[in-house]
Order: structure tokens, then sequence, then C-alpha cells
């Protein structure tokens, strides 16, 4: 159990979330298909005229995307930044808004992939929650680590000094779109074949869930640590005194080379959408391969 640590004053920013937004269009999109597949191909009253069953079956196509509209506002649109004091009090993460009454309490256990991170000139904690993600602005460094640690239960967290995004590769978007395609087709099997709809559902369902997963851009951070490559089923860590260097393939791609001799080559590198200090003219491999130069050089040349 975490006592009731330091107060930090902090600037709070939301941001929709890659799960968040891809859960409201899967079962937007299956609601969608489902609906159409029972209005055009499921049994129907012969008594019922071509007109009442085109009308019943616009209205439930009208409530359907009203429904996942709605959902889609809800997880895009989010509060204005707030100025606030956060607290870890126990097993949770208190936001206490500046000059109002307002608190959030979070759970620390709903909170994923918290880590501090440097956005220009400004260093910030950011987790991740089910409606999306969340920055939190510190006042410097230490701050925003010790803030990061508390959350954590650790005694220290190193900030990332570079962050970028991964994409899937080629044939991850391609796998998407097939199985996706398998879903739709089992949905419209449903109405005249029962039992092959649902086994094919049940089959193409799970398997287009786990692809698109795999699909999620990963995030590549750059810290004192090592390189930590965060995606929503795995997170895999390269401490920094096993990197012997780091060498940049693209622009969009660099290469790890280990101290043993492997290498790790990371492909599809874009900017991350949250950090407002990118630019153009220098592109994200080449930014994570000065940062991890810079790290593996020795103390005295840093400090020169």
């Amino acid at each position: 159990m975490r006592s009731v640590g330091k107060s930090y004053e902090v600037e709070v920013r939301q941001f929709a979330g890659d799960l968040s937004l891809l859960a409201v269009l899967g079962v937007g999109s299956i609601a969608l298909t489902t609906s159409l597949a029972y209005a055009l191909l499921g049994s129907h009253d012969l008594s019922t005229s071509t007109a009442d069953s085109i009308g019943s079956a616009s209205a439930m196509v009208i409530g359907i995307l009203a429904a996942t509209i709605a959902l889609l506002a809800v997880v895009l649109v989010k509060p204005r930044p707030f100025d606030a004091v956060a607290t870890v009090d126990g097993d949770h993460l208190l936001l206490a808004r500046s000059g109002g009454n307002s608190r959030r309490r979070l759970s620390l256990r709903s909170l994923r992939h918290v880590y501090p991170v440097l956005d220009g000139e400004q260093y910030a904690v950011e987790f991740e929650r089910w409606g999306g993600s969340v920055r939190l602005l510190a006042s410097d460094r230490v701050g925003a680590e010790e803030l990061a640690a508390a959350i954590l239960g650790i005694e220290r967290a190193p900030a990332a000094m570079a962050r970028v995004r991964s994409r899937a590769d080629y044939y991850h978007f391609v796998t998407t779109i097939m199985i996706w395609l398998l879903v739709y087709t089992s949905l419209c099997a449903l109405p005249p074949a029962p039992l092959l709809g649902g086994l094919l559902l049940a089959v193409s369902l799970p398997l287009a869930v786990w692809v698109t997963l795999r699909a999620v851009p990963k995030q590549v951070l750059i810290s004192a640590a090592g390189i930590s490559i965060v995606h929503p089923l795995a997170t895999r860590r390269i401490l920094l005194a096993e990197i012997a260097a780091a060498t940049v393939v693209d622009d969009d791609c660099i290469e790890i080379e280990g101290i043993g001799g492997g290498s790790l080559r990371i492909p599809e590198l874009v900017d991350h959408p949250h950090d407002r200090s990118v630019s153009p003219s220098n592109p994200p491999a080449e930014r994570l391969a000065a940062a991890i130069t810079q790290l593996l050089e020795p103390a005295p040349a840093r400090a020169a």
C-alpha cells in the first residue's frame, strides 16, 4: 500500500486513445453489418410492403449510425486543459483542480504505460486509460520523474529524452483488412445459415481482434535506462548497457546494434501525434539515433 506522497502542480491534457477509438469503430461496424444482413437476408413477413421494410431497415441503420457517432464524440472530444495538483494517495492518483473544489480520483490499477517524457523544453508524465491517454505537464524534470515513480511504486523513473511511433508494416495492414472482410462475410451468413455464420464468426472475430491489436502502432522511448518498445500486447526493454550503437537506415528506420553482436531494426518510424516539438527537418530515425548516441557517450563528453 502506497502512502500519501508529495503534491505536484501539473497541467492536465487528455487525448483520444487508439484502443478506445478502434473499439467504437469495430462495435459500430459489426452492429451495422449485422442489422443490414438481417434486414436484407433474414426472413420477412410477406404481408409487409417493400416500402415498410425499407423504412424499418433505414431507421435501424440511422439509429446505429447515430449511436456510433455519439460514442465517437465521447471518445474524441476531450475537456480543455486545466491546472491541477497531483498527489498519489495509497492506490489512487488524485487530481485536484486548481481554484475549484472538483477532484478526480484515478485508480492506479487502471493506468497503463506510465512514463515521464520530454517534449521540447517541457517534461510530462503520460499514461493510458480505457478512455484515452492523459498527459500531466510538470514544472521540471525532477517533478515529472518523481511523480511517475510514485505512480509506478518504484524509486526512480528516468524521463524519455526522445519518443516516436513505429507503425505496422504493409503485410499487417493487408492482413487486417482481409480478416475483417471475413468477419463481415460471417455476419452476412448469419441470417440464411446461422450455424455456418456462427462458426465462421467464432473463428474470425477473435483472430481479427488479435490481428488488429498487432497493427496498433508501437511507442519507442529512449531514456537513460535504455530503449522501451511499448505495445498493447507486449513491452520490450533493451538496457542501455546492452547497446553498442544506433545506425540510421532511412528517415523512418533505425538499427540498434547490441554488445553481443546482434541487431534490431525498427522500421516505419513516425512522429508521435502528441509531441509539439517535432520538426520535419529532424526525421524520427535521426532524432532517435542522436538521443541514443548521446546517452552512450561517457559522462564527461556529455557534460562538454
